[in-house]
């Protein structure tokens, strides 16, 4: 996979698991590439891209200024990323602080998990009445480790989107 910077492109991911033209009863209801989220609708992840939340800085050590930066820089890079057009949703990091006393020049130590990761998620059912047929979100978060989400805290946020006010409706 290329890195957020690096002119690479990102990986892809399948946007059904492989046993999606099963019989429904035989489909498990949640895998990796597919979350059912608290209204029932089911979303499937279409696009990941992951690289070290960190990646590039050459010195110093992570601070408010410095995450602010990276997400925001994250954030203006997402739609391009996951090829789409509606506002990314971030999922507030959750941020280890700590205190580096007298040398502290920049305030306080304060580090985002190891991956940032940028995912587009895709519905095939009508997001809003007399809309298109599909719609996609594209979801900002941070994780300790690479790979698809798993971390609970995490994936309940995902769960508790509400994707009719949130996604964008397409059609091909």
């Amino acid at each position: 996979m290329g890195g957020f910077g690096s002119g690479v492109p990102c990986g892809r991911v399948a946007c059904r698991p492989a046993n999606y033209n099963l019989v429904p009863s035989t489909v498990p209801r949640e895998t990796p590439l597919k979350l059912t989220l608290n209204s029932g609708r089911v979303i499937s992840l279409g696009v990941l891209c992951q690289d070290r939340t960190y990646e590039g800085h050459l010195a110093g050590y992570p601070h408010k200024r410095m995450n602010d930066e990276t997400i925001e820089r994250l954030l203006a890079k997402a739609p391009k990323l996951t090829s789409d057009q509606g506002k990314p949703l971030l999922i507030d990091p959750v941020i280890s602080v700590r205190d580096r006393g007298a040398r502290a020049i920049m305030g306080p130590e304060e580090r985002l998990p190891e991956v940032a990761c940028v995912a587009r998620f895709d519905s095939n059912a009508l997001a809003k009445i007399g809309s298109e047929p599909y719609s996609s979100l594209t979801i900002v978060w941070f994780q300790e480790a690479f790979g698809v989400p798993t971390d609970a805290t995490i994936l309940e946020q995902i769960r508790a989107i509400d994707w009719e006010d949130r996604a964008t409706d397409w059609c091909w």
